[in-house]
């Protein structure tokens, strides 16, 4: 199996309910895969930006991120603050780990990272083996 791009979640973590920004970034395009509270009060969400199924954005992590960062220009000073309120604002991206090609490298451009700079968003990566 080949090294592969899997998809990115924007995930967030605040200490109030998220319904109101869940809303906007839904009707804005992202669709919503988890909402829900922890056993310590604090509220997660997790988002992804499906792209309508077009598969060139789906294998892209820099189209998909930018997708996402798109939609939060949109948000209006009000869904703003409940954004900049989170204690987590973070892509995550997932990929699919395989024994072919022995090299693999993805990246970021200095404008994408700028614009996740600007939400105060982090970024991880996450992999995923025997798939």
């Amino acid at each position: 199996m080949n090294i592969k791009y899997r998809n990115t979640d924007f995930d967030l973590i605040s200490t109030m309910p998220l319904d109101p920004l869940i809303q906007t970034l839904e009707v804005l395009g992202l669709v919503g895969i988890a909402n829900h509270q922890d056993g310590e009060g604090n509220w997660h969400a997790t988002f992804e930006f499906l792209g309508a199924g077009d598969e060139d954005l789906q294998g892209n992590v820099e189209d998909n991120i930018t997708a996402v960062l798109d939609v939060l220009d949109q948000l209006s000073a009000d869904d703003r603050k409940l954004l900049d309120q989170c204690m987590l604002r973070e892509f995550n991206t997932a990929y699919d780990l395989g024994t072919k090609p022995n090299g693999f490298n993805d990246g970021l451009a200095l404008t994408t990272l700028a614009r996740m700079v600007s939400f105060n968003a982090s970024f991880r990566m996450t992999l995923y083996t025997g798939v």
